[in-house]
């Protein structure tokens, strides 16, 4: 067991958890964890939920135990701490009815969040991650959790006033007879009910399409409940901040229409916190408040983000934006560009993120794919006609030494996108990168210097070779693997080879950082001695360079032509 703090668990798993999933590739060993949100009663008895598990050989559970110890060190002097206040009842509706989509937040993004207990009258949300981007895009998709969950209340007033004051209308039934009615319409409608039966009053939450369907049913059966009566509905649904003036228009232009259309409405907008914003709709007609909202959906903000290569941003937006205010006027839509140079990759994992968003009222929400499938066939036709690219070779040792940061800072650097592996290759990948004019070879040329050394044992073609130099031979592991890498921080891996000749031989490959060369002839001294030990024939050894790794590609081509 390795013992780490719950909270620091989501934060040492790295976005998507990805530094969980490199650790456990890279040494074979299984990865149990904690459930990450556990307190769902308060009456709960908490468990040791501090301990993340591992199994594997005995040498390669010690070598994944260094990794998460090293990342948890270097975590604790990067947290981030943020608060938001939501509503009781919506804590606990996520508790009840969003427990693995908040699983699935924390895992996204590498961000531990915290909610009070069922039940509990404290409503504050923790949030806790590496950077303060990635706590703020928890956030928004916590927000939008939250912005699933509606608020209805519905009151039966009598048709008359005294002093401008109405009272509750008279029931219709007895009291047995309107629960038992309103039971119905509960389970019925998937939604939770509160009576004020001396009040006539009903507080209702649940989710937009279940509230509609609850809301209707009272509509259905009022006029069995009371005698006389004048109903009052309202509604409150969340939203973000952001979208408060995309839904009300300019100068509330939407909403102003919307409450022409149906003067028994009113739409107002309330503050709830940093993030979202209260829209309160009340009608005091149940057709006209189904009809008004109908309206008001309508101008609700449908969208997506994905991640488009920040080197193709300004040829797609165009000169002066003529391109893409060419596609927002096509579509009726909103377009953002972001960069995300300057965002964190994880430690044993390089990451993606959304840098893009588009963005319409949910009436035009069926252009959201044709406006993608355009900005991407801007993309190709870009790629294909004034981006040319060289490529790399990419060892597997090298992929595990790789500072991934560095990725953005060359592709930023150089105007360039990198096709890097998402995960580790299994020997060699081809790595292309894409730039203009002859930008890819100046960026080629910065990762080349940013890889690992490599130094090569030839050995003559043997059948045993693949059980000895293998991850799951004990011995291997135990005499060269896990102590190469603790203590010389050295990744080996072995492949098989052919000479020109097309004779076959293998190859073991050693591959250090230049801190870590002053224990090359060690390495070489021990690995030799294991290969006769295993009665290998060593056939040559020697370092390897890498600019032997760069294959020129369209961007060479171009060089040439413009000499």
């Amino acid at each position: 067991a390795v013992e780490v703090p719950l909270s620091m668990i989501p934060l040492v798993g790295g976005v998507s958890f990805g530094d969980f999933r490199a650790i456990a590739k890279e040494t074979g060993v299984n990865i149990y964890l904690p459930s990450i949100l556990p307190e769902l009663a308060q009456n709960f008895k908490r468990h040791n939920l501090d301990n993340i598990y591992l199994s594997g050989l005995e040498a390669q559970v010690l070598l994944a135990k260094k990794f998460l110890l090293g990342i948890v060190e270097k975590r604790r002097d990067e947290v981030f701490y943020k608060n938001i206040d939501i509503l009781k009842f919506k804590k606990d509706s996520i508790l009840l009815n969003f427990k693995d989509d908040i699983s699935s937040i924390m895992c996204k993004y590498g961000v531990f969040v915290q909610l009070p207990p069922l039940g509990a009258d404290e409503s504050t949300i923790h949030f806790q991650g590496n950077t303060s981007e990635l706590v703020e895009r928890a956030i928004v998709d916590f927000t939008t959790l939250t912005n699933e969950i509606f608020l209805t209340n519905v009151w039966f007033h009598k048709d008359t006033s005294s002093n401008g004051h109405f009272d509750p209308a008279d029931l219709n039934v007895n009291a047995g007879e309107l629960y038992d009615l309103v039971s119905r319409i509960s389970i019925a409608s998937n939604v939770s009910i509160y009576v004020n039966k001396d009040a006539a009053s009903f507080e209702f939450w649940g989710s937009r399409d279940d509230s509609l369907k609850a809301i209707k049913q009272f509509n259905r059966y009022a006029n069995q409940l009371y005698n006389d009566f004048k109903p009052e509905i309202e509604f409150k649904i969340e939203l973000g901040v952001s979208y408060h003036e995309f839904i009300s228009g300019k100068k509330n232009g939407k909403i102003s229409k919307i409450m022409n259309n149906f003067k028994t409405s009113t739409i107002n907008f309330e503050p709830l916190n940093e993030y979202s914003l209260l829209v309160d709709l009340k009608s005091i007609d149940f057709n006209e408040f189904l009809n008004s909202y109908e309206q008001l959906q309508n101008e609700f903000p449908s969208e997506i983000r994905f991640y488009i290569p920040e080197a193709f941003h300004r040829q797609i937006i165009g000169t002066g934006g003529s391109l893409i205010q060419s596609i927002m006027r096509k579509y009726n839509v909103f377009i953002k560009f972001s960069n995300s140079y300057d965002l964190k990759n994880n430690f044993k994992s390089p990451i993606r993120f959304d840098n893009v968003i588009i963005r319409c009222p949910s009436k035009n929400s069926s252009n959201i794919p044709l406006v993608k499938n355009e900005l991407n066939s801007l993309l190709i036709n870009n790629e294909n006609t004034t981006f040319f690219n060289t490529y790399f070779k990419l060892s597997r040792n090298q992929f595990r030494l790789f500072d991934f940061n560095k990725i953005q800072q060359i592709e930023k650097k150089t105007s360039t996108f990198v096709r890097f592996p998402n995960s580790e290759p299994n020997d060699y990948a081809l790595v292309e990168v894409l730039g203009t004019e002859n930008h890819s070879v100046n960026a080629t040329k910065l990762f080349i210097n940013e890889l690992a050394e490599s130094y090569e044992f030839k050995i003559t073609y043997s059948k045993k070779f693949h059980q000895i130099i293998n991850d799951t031979n004990e011995s291997y592991v135990e005499k060269i693997k896990v102590p190469f890498k603790i203590l010389y921080n050295f990744e080996i891996m072995g492949i098989d080879n052919k000479t020109e000749e097309s004779v076959p031989y293998h190859s073991i490959i050693l591959s250090f950082l230049p801190e870590s060369d002053l224990f090359l002839e060690d390495a070489i001294t021990y690995l030799t001695s294991f290969l006769r030990e295993n009665e290998f024939m060593i056939l040559d050894r020697g370092e390897l360079s890498n600019n032997d790794s760069i294959i020129h590609g369209s961007a060479s081509r171009y060089t040439q032509f413009n000499q």
